[in-house]
């Protein structure tokens, strides 16, 4: 008996692998790998991104987002504010695979439900320069041409804008990024960008802000600059970065975004 049984498992390890030890299963993962993002609120790895020692925020972790919101966060929001009629969810699910090779288990999702209502998430940054990177995802708009939606305003400590990102239909019904920023003059400015964007596309967006030497840039995925500001306004330090709208004027919309970093010293680089 006993040595037909050995016989039989010399047979099953011929046909399934037997394998010493343990067998572990992967963590549950969507839309990506299971390497995480982010190591701490203002820690990434070496290579996902690498710049982020400001904040880091890939909603994979156990800090709460806000007071009474989802424990999913590396940092807690610095302040939130949700329109009526409008939501701000932090545990989004994407089956999208915009981060090859890192755990997107939550993205956070906002919905601006109608024109004029603002709904934001705000981090604290101090200090003069910021790069700032995000994917982003626009899921639904109802902009028509020369309508948008701001989702990434950028402000001095007192809540005067520097510039925010929007995404704006441009007359020839595509949609394109455009800044609006104050400008060394006291007067506002708006530039668009040249790349046309798809509805439901998750894109890598970096900002890039030096109020010394009133430059901004705005790069979408691995392009070059396609906004270049040269006349930034100085008095206007960036002290608040927002996510969401917190400006006004815009239509309603819906996007998604995850893997925020921010950093004081260079550019974040890409997921891998």
């Amino acid at each position: 008996m006993l040595k037909r049984l050995f016989i039989a498992l010399i047979l099953l390890c011929f046909a399934v692998p037997c394998l010493a030890g343990t067998i572990t299963i992967g963590k549950k993962k969507s839309g990506g790998g299971t390497t995480v993002f982010c190591t701490a609120a203002a820690t990434c790895t070496a290579t996902n991104p690498d710049q982020c020692d400001v904040l880091c925020e890939d909603f994979e972790s156990s800090t709460s987002c806000y007071a009474a919101y989802d424990s999913v966060c590396y940092n807690t929001s610095a302040g939130l504010i949700v329109g009526a009629g409008d939501s701000i969810d932090f545990t989004t699910t994407t089956a999208t695979s915009f981060c090859t090779g890192t755990t997107n288990t939550n993205v956070t999702r906002i919905i601006i439900s109608s024109g004029g209502n603002e709904s934001s998430i705000r981090y604290t940054k101090g200090g003069d320069d910021v790069w700032v990177q995000g994917y982003f995802n626009l899921v639904s708009e109802s902009f028509g041409n020369e309508g948008g939606g701001y989702f990434l305003p950028l402000k001095d400590a007192s809540s005067n804008l520097n510039i925010a990102l929007q995404y704006y239909q441009h007359t020839d019904g595509k949609i394109y990024i455009r800044a609006r920023y104050i400008n060394d003059a006291a007067g506002t400015t708006y530039v668009m960008g040249t790349t046309a964007l798809s509805v439901a596309t998750w894109y890598r967006i970096r900002l890039a802000v030096n109020n010394s030497g009133k430059t901004a840039t705005v790069k979408v995925n691995a392009g070059e600059a396609e906004i270049s500001i040269i006349d930034l306004n100085t008095t206007n330090v960036t002290g608040r970065v927002y996510v969401g709208d917190n400006v006004g004027g815009s239509a309603a919309f819906t996007f998604e975004y995850d893997n925020l970093t921010i950093d004081a010293t260079g550019e974040p680089g890409p997921c891998l």
